[in-house]
């Protein structure tokens, strides 16, 4: 609904979520949710075997992808570089 709602206003959008994307949003970096998961569990483990949460290090996630709806894309008349298109997920 808000997708197609920002499509209608001819606004460029981004999200930092699959579905977002899937539907309608213009594009977004999503990162790897399984592996953010995985070092949140971490995390959680670590300090309820009593860590302080102070003494955890931060993690910064590396595994994301650019994902570009393309019928957004071309409705709204952006064209992409053979840079981004070869590196995005693209979703017709």
């Amino acid at each position: 609904f808000i997708g197609r709602k920002l499509l209608e206003g001819g606004i460029k959008s981004f999200g930092s979520s699959e579905e977002y994307i899937v539907g309608g949003l213009l594009m977004g970096v999503v990162v790897d949710y399984f592996s953010l998961g995985k070092s949140v569990a971490t995390i959680v483990d670590n300090h309820l075997h009593g860590k302080e949460l102070q003494d955890i290090p931060v993690e910064v996630p590396e595994n994301y992808d650019l994902m570009i709806n393309n019928q957004t894309r071309k409705l709204l008349g952006i064209s992409l570089s053979e840079t981004l298109h070869s590196k995005a997920i693209l979703y017709d």
